[in-house]
Formats: C-alpha cells, sequence, structure tokens
C-alpha cells in the first residue's frame, strides 16, 4: 500500500462492496488478533452457486481465512506461554521455541501450497528430481527448495520466479496461476515484515532492537589506497634525500679564494710604518683619461699606502689593473703571463735582469717600480712596450720595421698590328665609235 490511511480507504470500500461492518474491518486493520470471521458469512457465500472460477477463489478465500484463525489460535499460545516466562518461568523457554518453530508464516504457507502442487504433479507424471534437471537445467537442490516452498534457499527473487516459471511450464501446470500466486506471496511476506508491533507483555521477547554493528577501520584499507600511500612517501623521500645531497654537494665545492693581490698589496702595514718608514706617494687621478670605475679605483689607491717590497731581485713591478686589457709579461727573457687582466687587480713581478711588460691598452695599467709609482703609461687604447732593467731603469723599446713587400708589375698585353686597307682602282666605262 502507499500509505497506512490509503490502506485504510480501500478497505472501507472493499467493506461496503461485500455488505460487511466497516468498524470490525478497521479494528482488525489496526489489531489482527481482534479479527473474528463470521460463520454466516461463509454459509451463505458457500449456498450461492457461482461459475468455477468465483467458486475456486472462494475456496481460496476460505484456506486463507481458516490459516488465518490458526495464526489467531497460535498467536494467543504463544502470548500464554511469554506470559509465563515473564512472570518466572524459566521451564517454558524451550516450549516457545518449539511452538515459534511450528507456526509458519502466511506467506509461507502459500509458497509450501505451490511446491506442494508442484511435487504432486512430478509424481503424477512419475518423473524424478534427475530428470526434471535434464530436461529443464535447474539444479536439484533448487527444485527441492522450490517444492517445500524455501525461497529462502534460492539465489533471488528474480532467479526463483524464473525457476518457477519454467518448472511449471515443464509440468504442463498453469503458469499463470502459479506466477500469481507466487506473486501474491512475496506481496504477503513484504507486507508481514512490515506489519506494525504492540509492544507489550504478549510480545516482548518477539520485538527486539536492532543490532548496530560497528564499522571497522579495517575496511577502508584496500590495495589502492595502500599503493598511492607507498608512492606518495616514497616521492617525499626522494626530494628530501635531494634536497640533502644538494646541500651537501654545494657545501664540498665551496672554493675558498685566497685575497687579491691588490688587497694585500693596498692593505695598510703598521707593522712596517713602525719599524721601517716608507715614502708615501699619492697619485692623482687623471679624470680626462679614464670613465668612472678607473676613477673609483684610483681613488681607492690613493688613500692606500705603498708597503715594502717583499723579495730582494733588484727590479721589481707592480702592475695594478684598472680596466680590462692584454697583458704579456716576460721576466728575465722568459714570458711568465699573457692575458686579460681583471679591474681591481695587482700583478707583482720581480727579475734580477729585466722586467718587459707588452700591453694592447695602456690606460688600463698603472705601474709601480721599485716602490717608485710610474702612473699611467698611455692613452687608451695605445699599445705600449716597457722594459724595466735594473741596471738602465724604464727603457721604451723601439718598434721594429717590418719588411716593406715589392710590388711585381704584371705585364700588360701587347697590341697586335692591324691590317693597312689597299684602294681598289675603279674601271671607268668609255664609249667606243662604231667604224662601219
Amino acid at each position: 500500500m502507499p500509505s497506512k490511511m490509503q490502506g485504510k480507504g480501500y478497505l472501507r470500500i472493499y467493506a461496503q462492496y461485500l455488505e460487511l461492518d466497516e468498524k470490525m474491518i478497521l479494528t482488525a486493520w489496526d489489531h489482527p488478533e481482534k479479527l473474528i470471521i463470521e460463520q454466516k458469512v461463509l454459509e451463505t457465500i458457500e449456498e450461492v452457486s457461482l461459475d468455477p472460477k468465483v467458486s475456486e477463489n472462494i475456496q481460496e478465500e476460505k484456506t486463507a481465512a481458516e490459516a488465518e484463525e490458526e495464526e489467531i489460535v497460535l498467536h494467543e499460545e504463544l502470548s500464554s506461554v511469554k506470559e509465563k516466562i515473564y512472570h518466572g518461568s524459566k521451564s517454558t523457554l524451550q516450549e516457545i521455541d518449539n511452538n515459534e518453530k511450528e507456526f509458519k508464516s502466511i506467506s509461507q504457507q502459500i509458497f509450501i501450497s505451490i511446491g506442494g502442487k508442484l511435487n504432486a504433479q512430478r509424481q503424477h507424471l512419475n518423473l524424478s528430481i534427475e530428470d526434471i534437471e535434464q530436461f529443464t537445467s535447474i539444479r536439484p537442490y533448487y527444485l527441492e527448495a522450490l517444492e517445500k516452498g524455501s525461497i529462502e534457499k534460492l539465489p533471488s527473487i528474480p532467479q526463483a520466479r524464473g525457476m518457477l516459471n519454467n518448472y511449471a511450464a515443464f509440468l504442463n501446470l498453469d503458469v499463470d496461476k502459479i506466477m500469481i500466486e507466487f506473486a501474491e506471496g512475496l506481496q504477503t511476506r513484504r507486507n508481514e515484515s512490515y506489519a506494525p508491533h504492540k509492544i507489550g507483555l504478549d510480545n516482548q521477547l518477539a520485538y527486539q532492537s536492532p543490532e548496530i554493528k560497528k564499522v571497522s577501520w579495517l575496511k577502508f584499507i584496500t590495495a589502492d589506497l595502500l599503493l598511492t600511500s607507498g608512492l606518495i612517501i616514497a616521492l617525499f623521500i626522494f626530494i628530501l634525500w635531494g634536497a640533502a645531497n644538494i646541500s651537501g654537494f654545494q657545501e664540498k665545492n665551496e672554493i675558498i679564494e685566497p685575497p687579491s693581490i691588490s688587497d694585500i698589496l693596498l692593505e695598510s702595514t703598521p707593522d712596517t710604518q713602525e719599524t721601517e718608514p716608507s715614502t708615501e706617494v699619492i697619485l692623482e687621478p687623471t679624470a680626462s683619461l679614464f670613465n668612472n670605475e678607473s676613477e673609483e679605483i684610483s681613488e681607492e689607491i690613493n688613500e692606500t699606502e705603498i708597503g715594502s717590497l717583499r723579495s730582494g731581485l733588484p727590479v721589481q713591478v707592480y702592475i695594478i689593473a684598472r680596466q680590462r686589457a692584454y697583458l704579456k709579461v716576460d721576466v728575465d727573457g722568459e714570458t711568465v703571463f699573457a692575458g686579460r687582466t681583471v679591474p681591481g687587480n695587482a700583478y707583482e713581478y720581480s727579475g734580477s735582469s729585466s722586467v718587459e711588460i707588452l700591453t694592447g691598452n695602456a690606460a688600463a695599467l698603472e705601474i709601480i717600480y721599485n716602490l717608485v709609482p710610474v702612473g699611467v703609461i698611455g692613452d687608451i687604447g695605445e699599445v705600449k712596450s716597457l722594459v724595466f732593467t735594473s741596471s738602465t731603469g724604464i727603457i721604451t723599446p723601439t718598434p721594429q720595421f717590418s719588411p716593406t713587400p715589392t710590388i711585381t708589375l704584371q705585364p700588360s698585353p701587347t697590341l697586335q698590328p692591324s691590317t693597312t686597307p689597299t684602294s681598289t682602282p675603279t674601271i671607268t666605262p668609255t664609249v667606243t665609235p662604231l667604224i662601219p
């Protein structure tokens, strides 16, 4: 039924049509144990001559009514036994269990009735369960369940309906009638499962609170979850390991750069000043020749103090690079440096006889020779070569002349003599007189 109120409405209309007591029927709707079937109504129905189909329906209604009466009697017996248990009688507990086992619901009776028809027809045809299995392909276990009315032993309701249809068709029974009875049994069983129960002394043992199953956390642990978690943890560990290796590699590759020669040269030396006075020379910046970077380097050099010689060789040359430039240095005839200078660095060279320098940008270098500042040795972009000796001082070598290549003249083409044209005499025609 869609709802309880609609069910009552249908029941009232049906009772009016059958000319039954509406109040009694509606009371029985709420309290089935108070249902009383009048014998007069049954006798009146039996006296009326109806069609065979109608009489068959009436016979089914009679069997249903008898089953209901038996159910009411069994309910009364069970309620009396439960009353005894409620008052403290423990000896009748087994009796209640036996009575409940013997008691069968209306739906179960319908299924048993269908199974009885199948069994009777099979025995009438003198067929065994194995023969039925051979022709219908239904397992013997399910065939026996159908004949016994044990619907709960079948795989599912749709499969049970299909097996029953095939079995009834094979036994040449009325398939439509069997299927209608089976549907009524299913509907009755459904109504029985949703029937209201009144809590009281009669049915305290039958009414039980539903069990609350605890959901285990192991149910949520699946193979996909474990695999995904493992991949995430492995990725996290790999990232940490890579970060640790990179930081350790950077620490290992840290190169400790020694202080540059210019820093050592330009540092103040108080101990040397106390023990041995040195000559202080202030270099004058030449703003016209250098850019801003060279001016800053010049200012730093002007504020510093030139220290004493570090070696005892007679020729000592300090080269302070202001800009990048090509530089070649030969000490006592051997080349000790050839390359580009770094701005701000100082280069120190000492020799016993001579130190020769060659640069492609004379304005980029500042020279200090034997603690005497020479200054910038030339202009921007000027190629300069200087030789510092112990005897003659600073020498500017004379540039060597490169040999001039002799130009070989290419021979000019000789003119060929042309042919002299000759004059051709022309013939003048003359008139010869005719002599007869």
